[in-house]
């Protein structure tokens, strides 16, 4: 699919003469930004308007990079509404468009500007790869065949699970990081405001990357919809003979995912309370099928294990561990509560959550089991949210305005466009 210039975004059609004369980067706010990207989009490719797009996005964070730095973001709006449809009904969808992320990879599709930091951020994934798989680069260089490859892990969970701390110490793809290192380089953005260009930059890396190295690469991702998980481990049985594969499930209630979700500051992910119920959902409704998934490809099974979070740590559920042949289920009454759940169930639980009030003796019962620098952590974080639901307080705490906080985007501001 080829990316033409040019059309504005949510369905507002851009001029065909745009005003001469816009505002400066400078003096755009949150009630002008929309206007006046729709105006930018409408002009020549030629000028160079980047500088202002930015602008807007900053000023509204509702807008994302995708809508403001592309060239044609109301061709891009098309293959979003395409790509839900078919969520909501595959049979509707036109599979033979692309998705957002495939097409946001494409060339040019971005700004050069933007084209210029996909690149750099592109040859930071480079390098951290070749640090990790060094004997998979050399043998491309000097070697017939490829070094043998290294094992794989899929952890899944939903947003805020404990997945990443799980990966410590292992290389893992996590599109936060890039979403991060995205920020760095446009500060003054949110990370929901460059999801979806991180998740097209992680992936136009990934595929090419594992086919070059003959290595599967492990992902910091959701893995909750069994697809998700069958293609990783085809990909794993396509690139390797060997028994590769750690498969890692971690069940936590809502309300901690909330609470966890609440701690989290502006350069972490961050999202409202139904995107994070349905994450929370799906993760109960597809275990059952995802475990069936892991059982049928026990050939290329090393280990798995499923845990589930007890208000004070994780506990295993249910494992197979390395070498053994046998799934062995530690606790039969945890594991039917984190398999074999009901929707009426899962639902009861959402909407218990949502309506669940923030106040102080929540934030005791919470606090009270957890270590003491946790407990103070948390407490401090849930008291911003005093006094209000969870469903209030999220949608508070993910339209906060980004803070810099790492080292790369403090040094950045000083320079940054405009």
């Amino acid at each position: 699919m080829t990316i033409q210039p040019a059309a504005s975004v949510h369905g507002v059609a851009a001029s065909a003469h745009a005003e001469p004369d816009l505002p400066s980067a400078a003096s755009i706010n949150s009630s002008t930004a929309r206007g006046v990207l729709n105006q930018l989009i409408g002009r020549p490719l030629s000028e160079n308007t980047y500088r202002e797009r930015l602008a807007c996005m900053i000023a509204d964070p509702s807008i994302t990079s995708w809508q403001a730095l592309t060239r044609n973001p109301g061709q891009l709006k098309r293959l979003q509404d395409n790509e839900r449809l078919g969520w909501a009904d595959p049979a509707a969808a036109d599979k033979t468009l692309p998705t957002l992320a495939q097409a946001l990879g494409q060339r040019n599709v971005w700004l050069p500007e933007v084209d210029s930091l996909n690149a750099n951020i592109l040859k930071n994934l480079t390098v951290q790869v070749a640090e990790k798989y060094l004997a998979q680069f050399q043998s491309i260089l000097q070697d017939p065949a490829p070094a043998l490859s290294q094992d794989v892990s899929i952890v899944r969970g939903a947003p805020s699970a404990g997945k990443t701390t799980f990966l410590t110490g292992q290389f893992a793809l996590n599109t936060d990081v890039v979403k991060n290192m995205i920020q760095n380089r446009m500060p003054g953005t949110s990370m929901l405001q460059v999801h979806d260009q991180g998740v097209a930059l992680v992936q136009q890396f990934m595929g090419p990357m594992e086919k070059r190295l003959g290595q599967p690469l492990t992902r910091d991702a959701l893995y909750l919809w069994p697809n998700d998980s069958n293609q990783k481990i085809a990909d794993i049985a396509r690139l390797s003979q060997e028994p590769k594969l750690h498969f890692h499930d971690i069940q936590v209630d809502l309300a901690t995912l909330c609470c966890r979700i609440l701690k989290r500051g502006t350069d972490e992910a961050v999202m409202d309370f139904n995107v994070l119920s349905q994450f929370f959902s799906a993760g109960l409704e597809h275990r059952g099928p995802s475990i069936e998934s892991v059982k049928n490809s026990q050939d290329r099974l090393k280990e798995y294990s499923l845990s589930a979070w007890n208000g004070q740590q994780n506990v295993l559920v249910a494992q197979r561990a390395p070498g053994a042949q046998d799934f062995v289920i530690k606790d039969q009454a945890l594991f039917d509560k984190v398999t074999a759940r009901d929707n009426h169930s899962i639902q009861a639980e959402v909407e218990s959550v949502r309506n669940t009030m923030i106040d102080a003796s929540f934030i005791e019962a919470f606090t009270a089991p957890l270590a003491p620098a946790q407990a103070s952590a948390f407490g401090a974080a849930l008291r911003r949210y005093e006094g209000l639901t969870f469903e209030q307080a999220l949608t508070q705490h993910a339209q906060r305005m980004p803070v810099a906080t790492s080292v790369a985007a403090r040094v950045l501001a000083g320079v940054r466009p405009g």
